[in-house]
């Protein structure tokens, strides 16, 4: 195992290591050290009682802190300095601080937090109300996770697809995160569309203020925007940027009164939403992609009638429905 690397722990510490420099500080010759002392520790802990003893835990780092700095200085190691012993000090106390965390709350842990899924399959919708009261309506084709219990810090879920939040005001910051970008709120009411095949991540802020923030993996490059009321952001993946618009919030969120507004929208997206609104399939000619705009509402109307409705108003297309799928060509 190698020595660790205190600018690679200092990367890590501060929140902008990548994937391959956190592995680093994990796989550490100091990380290990600490994570099988703590876990004897921890597992003598046990049976006196069921919960962990964050104070005790926290004395014993420190007492073996201050008893190795007390060994180098008797053995006359001159070449650290009191910072440096410090400083090392402040390492492998935040590191084994770090490795309590994943040992003791990560998943597949002792005393781990049960986590919660709901997912719903194409063509069915769903209310779900979070451990702080918060609302949550997830969308056809979506899936949301959280704890069942959020911890002191944050209230953390994590979104593919979409769905309408109705957050609780609370001092602890609401983050929902997506596979490129991160939404945190203290309270307010919001829209996310994030399906992880398609191009763009839509946010649509109904009341309060929410940040949304995407860290590039790679470089580390952070982008971020404040949203107001009636504003959206929409992060395009493969730009790798946001673009910031006042909008009317009515056609993001009427699905979740049950029904579908469009505005001047192209057939392709119509398209998709209709995929997961509906569970069917249907089979669009590429030609058509963006030739064709529409603005309308669905309500309760079936598959069928709209599809009627769009072949009458477009006569140079040609829908066709079969038992499992649709298809829409040129005339």
């Amino acid at each position: 195992m190698k020595k660790l690397n205190k600018k690679l722990f200092a990367r890590f510490y501060w929140g902008i290591s990548n994937d391959n420099e956190r592995k680093e500080v994990f796989d550490s010759k100091e990380s290990d050290e600490m994570l099988w002392d703590q876990w004897e520790n921890y597992a003598e802990m046990k049976l006196v009682s069921p919960q962990p003893d964050h104070d005790k835990i926290t004395r014993n780092i420190n007492q073996k802190i201050a008893r190795n700095n007390r060994q180098g200085n008797n053995q006359g190691i001159r070449f650290l300095s009191t910072m440096h012993y410090a400083a090392a000090g402040i390492v492998a106390f935040i590191v084994s601080a770090v490795l309590i965390y994943l040992l003791v709350y990560s998943p597949g842990s002792i005393d781990s937090i049960a986590m919660i899924e709901k997912e719903n399959p194409r063509g069915q919708r769903s209310e779900h109300i979070l451990p702080d009261g918060s609302k949550v309506w997830l969308n056809a084709d979506s899936k949301i996770i959280y704890p069942e219990e959020f911890n002191n810090s944050s209230r953390e879920v994590k979104l593919r697809g979409e769905a309408y939040f109705e957050v609780t005001k609370d001092k602890k910051p609401f983050l929902v995160k997506t596979d490129r970008i991160d939404i945190e709120v203290l309270g307010t009411e919001f829209n996310v569309m994030a399906y992880p095949y398609d191009q763009t991540i839509t946010t649509t802020l109904v009341a309060g203020k929410v940040s949304v923030k995407r860290i590039n993996p790679e470089t580390q490059k952070i982008q971020k925007a404040v949203l107001t009321p009636n504003h959206q952001a929409i992060y395009h993946k493969t730009e790798e940027r946001f673009i910031l618009d006042q909008v009317d919030v009515l056609p993001y969120t009427s699905w979740i009164q049950g029904k579908l507004m469009f505005d001047k929208t192209p057939l392709i997206e119509i398209v998709k939403t209709l995929e997961r609104w509906y569970g069917v399939e249907i089979l669009l000619q590429k030609k058509l992609d963006e030739q064709y705009c529409y603005t309308l509402t669905i309500t309760d109307e079936s598959i069928k009638e709209v599809m009627n409705l769009i072949q009458k108003t477009t006569p140079g297309i040609n829908i066709t429905i079969h038992d499992q799928s649709i298809e829409i060509s040129k005339n």
